[in-house]
C-alpha cells in the first residue's frame, strides 16, 4: 500500500461510515505512518513514514441516503488527511450496474485523479 498510486476502498456505506470489515483493515494501516505527530490546520495528525502516500478513492456499492452520503464524503475526506492523500474521491454504484461496468469506472475515476 505505501508504495501504490491509488488506495480504493470499495464496499458499502453503513451509517456514514466504513463496514466493520473495511474499517477494520484502514485501522491495520496505522504502522504506514510513523508513532510521531504534526500539525495539519490546527489539528494533530500522524507524521508520514513514506514520501509519496497513495491517493484515496472510496466506493460506496449501495445506496446511503442524502445525510449518510454527504457523512461518508466527510469521513473520506477526514481519511485522506489522516493518511497524508494528495487527492481523495468517492463514487456510487448504482444498484444495477454490474462488476464489469463498477471496474471501468473506479479506472476512470482513477484516472482523473493522476
Amino acid at each position: 500500500m505505501p508504495h501504490s498510486d491509488i488506495l480504493v476502498l470499495m464496499g458499502p456505506c453503513f451509517f456514514g461510515t466504513h463496514s466493520p470489515l473495511l474499517k477494520k483493515a484502514l485501522d491495520r494501516c496505522i504502522p504506514f505512518l510513523l508513532p510521531f505527530f504534526r500539525k495539519i490546520h490546527g489539528e494533530v495528525h500522524h507524521k508520514l513514514r513514506y514520501r509519496n502516500p497513495p491517493c484515496l478513492l472510496a466506493v460506496i456499492t449501495e445506496r446511503p441516503d442524502e445525510q449518510e452520503s454527504a457523512t461518508y464524503h466527510r469521513l473520506i475526506e477526514r481519511n485522506a488527511i489522516n493518511l497524508g492523500s494528495p487527492m481523495n474521491g468517492v463514487i456510487q454504484l448504482e444498484e444495477d450496474e454490474g462488476g464489469d461496468l463498477a471496474v471501468r469506472m473506479v479506472i476512470e475515476a482513477m484516472e482523473g485523479m493522476r
